[in-house]
């Protein structure tokens, strides 16, 4: 696994947000698509209102790259192994929105590149640098250097909420450091997500980057809902028999749930269980729920 020797440990927060995992095949063909085009740009940005989904799917595709989740069907650049770092920008975590521990969290997971050492003997680490030279002299630097000797090679890497890195009241944030980064070799490839905020997305509008939009109603969103809903129902003996006391059918549970999570899926882990232990109920569903 790449992340053995990160400072950071993000596992507990990838199996959090992976847990019950549902879909997203439609997400993961238009990022394979991206990463098999080698005129593409360098950054893909999921975006979407909070709760929609984006921390789960890049949480998934790190456990697809660790081996710990099936690879999509269809799919040739996604598969066990096409990750080289990740990087999760947490609210509750100042650290991981602290641009120099951003840059040594991609450096300590980069370092697992066979030649990637060899570029950075001179390095002695962050220590009294500032996070752009840092960045500049750690990770773009001998990724460029990398390249350069192996044209044809790829690597990718993971950045979820830059919006919580965009909050940071300083000059040079994790956005700032991804956005002024300059050219890069065409196999070096970000997969970026973050809330639809104008302070993040205005800072790669030059770059010509592909966004996807999880939109509730849009892709393959509504029938991702559909589907956990409907694997919930057949793993949940509390669920089935809520719908057994109160008379309805599972094709009118389902239509219900998902008219009442209104395409949120961080609302729908919460409320279904809550239903199924009697706390929660249809009429009033939003009534309860923690903010996001």
């Amino acid at each position: 696994m790449f992340m053995t020797r990160n400072i950071l440990d993000f596992s507990d927060y990838i199996i959090e947000h992976t847990r019950d995992f549902t879909g997203r095949e439609w997400v993961f063909t238009q990022i394979d698509r991206w990463l098999a085009n080698p005129d593409a740009p360098p950054f893909f940005i999921i975006t979407g209102e909070p709760g929609i989904g984006k921390t789960a799917i890049a949480a998934q595709l790190v456990r697809i790259s660790n081996g710990q989740a099936p690879e999509p069907a269809g799919c040739i650049s996604i598969k066990k192994g096409f990750l080289n770092a990740a990087h999760f920008c947490i609210r509750q975590q100042v650290n991981t929105v602290e641009p120099l521990e951003f840059v040594q969290s991609l450096y300590s997971q980069l370092l697992e590149i066979e030649g990637f050492t060899e570029e950075m003997l001179e390095n002695k680490g962050v220590e009294g640098q500032t996070a752009v030279p840092a960045y500049i002299d750690m990770v773009i630097n001998p990724l460029k250097a990398l390249h350069d000797r192996d044209p044809n090679r790829q690597t990718v890497i993971v950045v979820d909420s830059l919006d919580e890195a965009a909050r940071m009241a300083r000059r040079d944030t994790i956005v700032d450091l991804l956005a002024n980064t300059g050219r890069l070799p065409a196999g070096v490839r970000f997969i970026l997500t973050t809330r639809p905020e104008d302070r993040v997305l205005r800072r790669f509008d030059e770059r010509n980057v592909p966004y996807l939009l999880l939109d509730v109603t849009r892709g393959g969103n509504p029938e991702d809902i559909r589907r956990y809903i409907q694997e919930k129902l057949s793993s949940s003996n509390a669920l089935a028999a809520h719908l057994a006391e109160n008379h309805m059918d599972k094709e009118t549970f389902i239509e219900a749930a998902g008219e009442a999570c209104k395409g949120n899926f961080l609302y729908l882990v919460w409320l279904l269980p809550a239903i199924a232990g009697g706390k929660q109920g249809l009429d009033d569903p939003w009534v309860g729920y923690p903010p996001i």
